[in-house]
């Protein structure tokens, strides 16, 4: 049961059939001057993330998303090697139904004398599992959040791959720094 609800969590940002944008960010606009002159980073531990959210990840898992966060990171320049980082990373995953109600009108209408209009519905209930990994920036002087992006898609079940983590993780990060 815990492994399948892990597995669930971790799926979480697969893939969503809508055309709106996965990505939802956030940020403090007092403390967009300090963006560009971030240089290096440290990505809270995963004991360090327990204090303040609630960790439903296997430790594998938790590696898997550490692992392509400090690949893309890295790749966009940030260094994790210096004695006193400028931000710190710390993400989490969540998952939450949603609902949809949708109608179907198959009145039947008919013309002239004598004829009653006659409304028929009928309703279809769908409910989906929406997956979000939920990234946030903290600055270390000011010891605050201060930029937060989102993805989130529908969970089709199946945990997905690094390489399906990666592009996630660089899609939400894409939006670091924003562009004013």
């Amino acid at each position: 049961m815990k492994f399948t609800l892990t597995a669930l969590l971790l799926a979480s940002v697969s893939i969503f059939t809508s055309c709106v944008s996965p990505v939802k960010v956030d940020y403090v606009s007092q403390a967009a001057h300090k963006f560009g002159s971030y240089q290096c980073y440290a990505i809270d531990s995963r004991e360090e993330r327990s204090q303040y959210h609630e960790v439903a990840l296997t430790p594998a898992e938790d590696r898997r998303i550490h692992d392509q966060l400090d690949a893309v990171l890295k790749a966009r320049g940030y260094a994790d090697t210096c004695t006193s980082p400028d931000f710190r990373v710390t993400y989490c995953v969540r998952k939450d139904t949603k609902t949809e109600i949708t109608t179907k009108n198959t009145s039947g209408a008919g013309r002239g004398v004598g004829y009653v209009f006659r409304e028929n519905y009928t309703f279809q209930v769908n409910k989906h599992e929406i997956g979000t990994l939920i990234l946030h920036i903290i600055d270390v002087e000011r010891e605050e959040v201060v930029w937060e992006g989102s993805y989130s898609k529908l969970w089709r079940g199946d945990a997905p791959s690094d390489e399906k983590l990666h592009q996630v993780i660089s899609e939400t990060l894409a939006k670091f720094p924003p562009v004013n």
